[in-house]
């Protein structure tokens, strides 16, 4: 048998193929993860916006790059060690992938909460930090398809709403993160929220870019008139986008970056 000692001929050859058999097992946990995310945990748009692709790019860094690379180097035949390198690489890789699978389920947008006209992404993470009757939350939570649209509860009088949002401002917790205020979305609440407020057409006036994202939008949903979409800002974790409804179904059909 040739040595696989080094890398050139059948040594470069022994290590080129280890390292794409790891590839290949790699790409394809990742691969699977990613369609968990983009079709369950993190559909759009929420994948770029709430933090879904930040933490899978260091996962294909570890995962797909680092994990096969180390692969390269270390594969030798003739090293007595070669079994417990691999076991090493193996372990190392799968510790980061499940810590990272983790933290994408856990991170992950369960809750889109209707509060002063706005959406807002919301996590389990914060809604535990908050406290409160969780109980409430997680029933919401199985209505439906994640993540849930649900109402926020807040006060009617003004001064009682400002002193609130203060409170938060200065390390409280967000009304939005705290579940016995959330409330299940009824017709009349979603009336309220999808009032054509927002002048899309005013921003896009002003904005050349806002433009070219409303004509695409006009020219993706023809079937449905101009005056039945309804324009909602949304906040999430790393962007702020208008969403778009259809005001007579209350689906949402698109997003305006």
């Amino acid at each position: 048998m040739a040595s696989t000692n080094g890398f050139r001929g059948d040594a470069l050859a022994a290590r080129t193929k280890a390292a794409a058999f790891h590839l290949a097992l790699s790409s394809l946990a990742v691969g699977l993860l990613a369609l968990s995310m983009w079709f369950a945990w993190y559909r759009p748009p929420y994948f770029r916006l709430d933090g879904g692709w930040h933490v899978l790019r260091i996962l294909v860094a570890v995962d797909i790059v680092l994990g096969p690379l180390l692969t390269f180097i270390v594969f030798d035949r003739a090293k007595p060690e070669l079994r417990r390198d691999l076991t090493m690489i193996a372990a190392i890789q799968i510790c980061a992938f499940a810590y990272g699978a983790a933290i994408l389920y856990l991170h992950r947008p369960v809750f889109v909460a209707a509060a002063e006209g706005n959406l807002y992404c919301v996590n389990w993470r914060d809604v535990a930090k908050a406290g409160g009757n969780v109980a409430a939350a997680e029933a919401l939570s199985r209505e439906g398809a994640a993540p849930v649209f649900v109402h926020v509860r807040l006060p009617t009088a003004a001064a009682e709403r400002a002193a609130m949002w203060k409170a938060a401002s200065s390390g409280g917790p967000l009304p939005i993160h705290q579940a016995e205020r959330f409330e299940a979305m009824t017709t009349e609440r979603w009336d309220a929220l999808l009032r054509p407020e927002t002048r899309v057409e005013d921003l896009a006036r002003q904005d050349a870019a806002v433009a070219a994202e409303l004509a695409r939008v006009r020219a993706a949903h023809p079937a449905v008139p101009f005056a039945r979409l309804a324009f909602v800002p949304t906040s999430c974790r790393y962007g702020l986008v208008l969403t778009v409804f259809n005001r007579d179904t209350r689906v949402m059909i698109d997003w305006m970056n």
